[in-house]
């Protein structure tokens, strides 16, 4: 028994420096910017929901960024950032921390 507990405690410290680890990351990233309320059927076809995803922010929906790379969703700590570019292909500079973003920098893809 007391070398289960020391498994389970040791698999657990090794979850939470892999969790630590990645919290704070700063980086580049290729995808979309959606609304939260879609942005699952946007990750099938982004250039297709452009326009309803700057109705729905326009709205009061949330912005989201919808990576490229797996199309997993994140959410955007800094709404600012990307305001004027919902429904755009962008490269984003942000730093990574609970599953959000903070966007520094937005440029357009073509």
């Amino acid at each position: 028994m007391k070398k289960l507990i020391a498994v389970v405690v040791c698999v657990l410290f090794l979850l939470a420096m892999a969790v630590a680890a990645d919290a704070g990351k700063s980086g580049s990233m290729k995808g979309w910017v959606s609304d939260a309320k879609c942005a699952a059927k946007s990750a099938k076809d982004p250039a297709g929901h452009a326009a309803c995803a700057k109705a729905c922010v326009k709205g009061g929906e949330k912005a989201v960024f919808v990576s490229d790379n797996d199309g997993k969703i994140y959410g955007i700590t800094n709404q600012d950032s990307v305001k004027d570019h919902v429904g755009e292909h962008v490269q984003i500079q942000a730093k990574a921390a609970n599953g959000s973003l903070d966007v520094s920098k937005v440029e357009a893809l073509k």
